[in-house]
């Protein structure tokens, strides 16, 4: 079963949350919103407004559509959930490609993480 819509918003959010180290607290404060409004966003509870939704993808250096991009990888938030500060800086720099894109580069990060742990 595919996800809703505001899950697939939530799921994406907080994937740009931890790729760009923000807080809810830094988005309530920056869009000028309630703390649990953004509690809201984050947990698939509800869905910005179109203003809210374009404040968020300039904050986070993309388009609204990768906000609302249902990826076709399966958990991309597991696998950028154990990447280190300096993973999710050198991951950064994948703000312009598609969510696809963006999943692949993570699975490979993933990948390499492992080998990375395995020889050491």
């Amino acid at each position: 079963m595919a996800p809703n819509a505001r899950e697939v918003f939530a799921r994406n959010l907080r994937r740009y949350m931890k790729l760009n180290g923000i807080e809810q607290v830094t988005i309530a404060e920056r869009l000028d919103v309630a703390a649990s409004t953004v509690s809201d966003w984050v947990n698939g509870n509800k869905y910005p407004r179109v203003d809210a939704m374009q404040q968020l993808a300039d904050m986070f250096g993309v388009v609204v559509s990768d906000l609302n991009a249902h990826s076709e990888v399966a958990h991309v938030d597991e696998l950028i959930a154990g990447f280190d500060e300096l993973d999710v800086k050198t991951f950064g720099v994948t703000r312009d490609f598609s969510p696809e894109d963006k999943a692949a580069v993570y699975e490979y990060a993933l990948l390499m993480r492992k080998a990375r742990h395995t020889t050491d």
